[in-house]
């Protein structure tokens, strides 16, 4: 096996982290021995993240995330009280990725090169982190043993084992308790939305939408013909609808955009308020398993006794936003309603992924996934935070709350948001502006910054980028 020689160039564009890991891919590369050729390679022991990051200086937590990423892509095995390993792998697994590293002196640039990747953007998940070859071998599973349940459905509610699935699922992540009977499978959460204002809304009555709030939910509303009621948060979250209002779409466990968790005491409110024969609760539950501090924040659905709540979640967040599968879980009294409303309107979710997600659920390979994203998330999340305290405290302040895929960063009153913004999209630099969410009062000026989908060096790239504006 041959000794490790890497070099970081912390000149150049890629983020260091990639530098790493690009560099352990091609060395376990051109380490193949001959065994390699029938399939094995003899286990090398490699540097602890503290040793390699005092030998190439740079971050530890920047070895961390690369070891942890080629961990992610089996390149990497983890043995505790022994150390890292490179991972026994085939040689057709072994070929290296072209590399990263852009060389400054090319004598041309490659045609169609790919655009700088947008930094900043909110909410998107890092796909690097998600296992796939365990969802390749679920697919594959599939394919061999069910092919028909790729393809074929009887139930306008969804695959029979991935309800049950999710049943397990908000079970043990979210404590509720639902039977197969009263989920269904939906093409995503917006269209969760959508469904549920055509069956329980009926033309010109009021539904409570939090302000602000997810643009989509507003366009659904005024498609349905429905009257808006805004619901102002304050720092118990969203306040109660008035009295001629009849449904209420709110995020208690995570207020979007603004961040932030439901007081106890509202909460309840709003349960109360729900448990009324003409009112109903749409508990929208989009990225409540990343929370990055204190206990986790039970579902207002579990607390719900009255059974006049109606739960959405959504494996966008989980997965990637081309993941366009989510689920409703309904009151009993409302499992009929909803089957006529698809019977009329055949609307209903794409039927190829549902058994292979069932049967990634039923490994256990979800769960591990989020624990996993959940860890790093939650160190880009505090690195996120530290640097626009120490670099950007002059311009406006964070609102910390320790949760979500996103962060709020209020500025000044004097700094116009959509003009920041617009100045930052030219840089490849793409937070949202708060006020282009839709708002009762337009009082909120600042930008919604992402974090999950970065490391550290984007972040700080981004960051810095910022402030660049700001100054």
């Amino acid at each position: 096996m041959a000794v490790l020689h890497f070099h970081i160039d912390k000149t150049a564009s890629a983020p260091l982290f990639e530098q790493l890991c690009h560099q352990i891919r091609h060395f376990a590369h051109q380490s193949l021995t001959q065994e390699v050729s029938r399939g094995a390679m003899a286990p090398f022991r490699l540097p602890s993240t503290r040793a390699l990051s005092l030998q190439l200086g740079i971050s530890r937590a920047t070895v961390v995330q690369a070891y942890d990423q080629l961990t992610a892509e089996g390149y990497i095995e983890s043995k505790q009280g022994s150390g890292c390993y490179l991972c026994p792998v085939s040689h057709s697994e072994l070929n290296p990725p072209s590399s990263p590293l852009a060389s400054s002196h090319a004598a041309t640039p490659k045609p169609h090169a790919a655009q700088a990747k947008p930094l900043l953007v909110p909410g998107k998940a890092d796909m690097s982190l998600f296992p796939h070859r365990q969802w390749a071998a679920s697919v594959a599973h599939v394919c061999r043993y069910q092919p028909q349940q790729l393809t074929l459905c009887d139930d306008l509610f969804g695959q029979w084992d991935l309800r049950q699935e999710i049943a397990n699922y908000v079970k043990y992540w979210r404590g509720i308790d639902a039977t197969p009977e009263q989920i269904l499978i939906t093409a995503g959460s917006t269209a969760g939305i959508a469904l549920c204002f055509r069956t329980l809304a009926k033309p010109k009555i009021q539904v409570g939408i939090e302000s602000p709030c997810y643009a989509a939910i507003h366009r659904h509303a005024e498609d349905t013909h429905l009257h808006i009621d805004d619901l102002p948060i304050d720092n118990h979250g969203a306040q109660l609808p008035n009295a001629n209002t009849r449904l209420a779409v709110i995020t208690p466990s995570h207020q979007y955009p603004l961040g932030g968790a439901m007081h106890p005491q509202r909460r309840q409110a709003f349960i109360d308020w729900a448990n009324h024969p003409d009112h109903w609760l749409i508990e929208d539950d989009y990225d409540s398993e990343f929370r990055y501090a204190g206990h986790p924040i039970p579902a207002l659905a579990s607390l719900d006794h009255h059974h006049k709540t109606l739960y959405l979640g959504s494996f966008s967040k989980l997965f990637s936003n081309q993941f366009r599968l989510g689920y409703l879980i309904l009151p009993p009294t409302l499992i009929t309603p909803f089957r006529q409303q698809l019977q009329s309107t055949s609307t209903s979710a794409t039927v190829m992924p549902q058994q292979p997600l069932a049967h990634f659920l039923r490994e256990g390979h979800l769960y591990r996934y989020l624990r996993r994203a959940r860890r790093h998330y939650a160190e880009r999340y505090r690195y996120l935070v530290q640097l626009l305290k120490e670099r950007a405290s002059r311009y406006g302040k964070p609102a910390i709350h320790h949760a979500g895929m996103s962060l709020v960063f209020h500025l000044n009153p004097d700094i116009p948001d959509k003009q920041v913004a617009e100045r930052l999209s030219r840089h490849a630099v793409n937070p949202i502006p708060l006020s282009r969410f839709p708002s009762n009062d337009g009082e909120y000026n600042g930008l919604l910054l992402g974090f999950t989908h970065y490391s550290f060096d984007e972040i700080e790239k981004g960051i810095e980028r910022l402030i660049a504006e700001l100054s």
